[in-house]
């Protein structure tokens, strides 16, 4: 709650008062009223309901009666903008506020004077009742106002549905609507056709559908069981082809839009224009229907007004209610399809992207943090958009493309012929040991990861491969690696991918995960012979470093490094740091590729180390 607080400058005459004049030992109710989290539509008005007790007798269902409030008790037009303000709102008991009867509150903001429709809406969530000599003070929150769950009638009926079904399930209401369905049971200044004639069925008032030729006069009106034209549109509501959806008699109030004005009844009928309000205007499709104001498909629309108002529609088999704005309802290059985004979407990803259109990207994986330890956060995303006509926000710097489920992938790691970005800087293999794939068939693509031709030496790329004159046609092509990944099934493990062979030889190195590994000598794999010229000529793929793991060739005449030359050569697993990652896939190239797969068992007492080659 903000810590700016005021009290309503009321005169209520005994029943309500300045919150300045509550004592230690007075009696009163205070309602702390405040915009609930997330909203942000403007509020300069208020008007409270109080409803009092049960009166089965009167009501049925047992709604709570309206306590007999004046609009000077009830409205408050506020100096400014509510924006985080606090107000008070304080209560005694006296007028119609009994000491011993339950009571409950509604309170409905609005943004002007003169609307119809609130913009946010409250009510009780438990029984008040008044304490003798007591203050008590009721926290009173109010949320964005929706059709399917809040509503204030012009009888001054306050109903609340917390399912979201449209159903009246609790209601504040005058004795002169007592079934909460907007039509007076007195006459008052009421002409014919608007009098409520069931006031104890909401189903049965003058501005309900008349079903056709059932015998029951649903609008009150006896107009021969919906045959006849009331609204003078043209059109009746029984009897036709055509038949109209909103037919009233003249000087019964119309439907209110999503911009809260009447729309008067004879302005809806078939053959109307269909504009873009949350009403159905030509009585075809429901409200708002066809592809004109929802491109996408999505159900969230963006109604404009003939003043340049803008307000977001939620459209559903049930009507439209009010909602915030689609942010993106056309196809942008490089954002998500405009179907899923939308109010209520899913933003689970760290994509850039606004998707559920809150004004935030990516929050759910910005808020997770750094979930694997390594220094380095899942998702960096701005807060802001990059421009206010895009849903868009800079992806920012430092996130870790493991995906914060492995410490080995971050910014700054060391980049392996493997196929992973280890060092998320989007290019999956270091620019110090190029690799490359060979087209192994000439007619089907079928690769090898970490073959090299033409040029042998680490470091040298043969920029476009023109020097070795590729064809996609012809047995051993040398070829960027891009040209194989779409083959791939399984992106988790592309050398396993590219090397339909699968690993030469996987070794299960034990090892504790904090401690020094627990071998006491290196594993050695001797390399087998490639067939050709050359056939004992290799190179380590990336390096001895493997990421945390070491390793290294060792040359059958002594020596040891990146390369090795002659028959009888070897593979020498070093070992690897503590906290090295459970697996890693290396490559030894010669005149073909051989892929070695390094395990860690997270135990000493595993014996030595398991090598299993094929």
């Amino acid at each position: 709650m903000s810590s700016v607080t005021r009290a309503l400058v009321l005169a209520l005459g005994v029943a309500v008062s300045l919150v300045a004049g509550a004592c230690g030992s007075d009696t009163a109710i205070v309602l702390e009223i405040h915009k609930a989290p997330g909203v942000s539509s403007e509020v300069r008005r208020l008007q409270v309901f109080a409803g009092v007790g049960h009166d089965a007798d009167l009501y049925d269902p047992a709604w709570w009666v309206a306590a007999d409030l004046d609009d000077t008790e009830a409205v408050v037009t506020l100096d400014d903008e509510m924006a985080a303000t606090t107000y008070r709102y304080l209560v005694r008991p006296g007028g119609g506020l009994a000491l011993d009867r339950e009571l409950v509150f509604v309170v409905a903001g609005y943004k002007n004077d003169s609307d119809l429709k609130p913009v946010v809406f409250g009510h009780s969530t438990t029984h008040a009742h008044f304490e003798d000599g007591v203050v008590r003070i009721y926290d009173f929150p109010l949320d964005t106002f929706a059709d399917a769950r809040h509503g204030v009638t012009p009888t001054g009926c306050a109903w609340w549905d917390d399912e979201g079904t449209r159903v009246k399930r609790d209601a504040i209401v005058p004795r002169d609507d007592g079934d909460c369905d907007s039509y007076r049971q007195d006459p008052d200044d009421m002409v014919d056709c608007q009098l409520d004639c069931d006031d104890r069925d909401p189903g049965i008032h003058p501005g309900i559908a008349e079903i056709c030729a059932d015998g029951i006069d649903q609008n009150c009106c006896d107009d021969n069981d919906g045959q006849d034209d009331l609204d003078g549109d043209g059109f009746a509501r029984c009897g036709a082809a055509l038949s109209d959806c909103v037919d009233l008699t003249p000087g019964t109030p119309g439907p209110i839009n999503v911009f809260g004005e009447e729309v008067p009844s004879a302005e809806i009928h078939p053959g109307a224009e269909d504009v873009c309000d949350g009403l159905d205007n030509d009585c075809v499709n429901g409200c708002d229907g066809g592809d004109l104001y929802d491109p996408d498909g999505d159900g969230y629309l963006n109604c404009r007004s003939g003043d340049g108002d803008v307000v977001g529609v939620h459209r559903t088999a049930d009507g439209c209610d009010v909602a915030p704005l689609d942010c993106l309802e056309i196809v942008r290059l490089g954002a998500p399809l405009p179907a899923t985004v939308h109010p209520g979407a899913e933003d689970v990803t760290c994509d850039g992207w606004d998707n559920n259109c809150n004004g935030t990207c990516d929050e759910v994986m910005v808020a997770a943090g750094d979930q694997d330890g390594d220094g380095f956060p899942a998702c960096t995303t701005e807060d802001d958009y990059i421009v206010d006509s895009a849903p868009q926000c800079r992806l920012g710097f430092g996130a870790d493309c493991g995906g914060d489920d492995s410490e080995f992938e971050h910014p700054g790691r060391a980049e392996r012929c493997d196929g992973i970005d280890f060092d998320c800087d989007a290019v999956l293999f270091p620019e110090t040991s190029p690799c490359f794939v060979v087209e192994t068939d000439g007619q089907t693509t079928r690769c090898a990861i970490g073959a090299r031709t033409c040029n042998d030496q680490p470091g040298s790329a043969n920029a476009g491969f023109s020097a070795c004159a590729p064809d996609a046609n012809a047995p051993a092509t040398t070829l960027p690696m891009e040209w194989c990944m779409a083959v791939c099934s399984s992106p988790t493990d592309p050398v396993q991918c590219l090397n339909s062979f699968g690993p030469d030889c996987v070794v299960s190195f034990p090892m504790e995960s904090s401690t020094e590994p627990c071998l006491p000598e290196p594993v050695e794999i001797e390399l087998p012979q490639d067939a050709g010229v050359g056939g004992c000529n290799y190179t380590l793929v990336g390096g001895g470093a493997q990421g945390e793991w070491n390793v290294t060739l060792v040359n059958p005449i002594g020596g040891t490094g990146n390369t090795a030359l002659g028959c009888g050569s070897k593979l020498r697993i070093l070992g690897a740091s503590p906290g090295a990652e459970n697996r890693v896939v290396l490559v030894v190239s010669g005149t073909a590729p051989h892929v070695f797969e390094l395990k860690r068992e997270n135990q000493c007492d595993a014996g030595g180390p398991a090598v299993i080659c094929q």
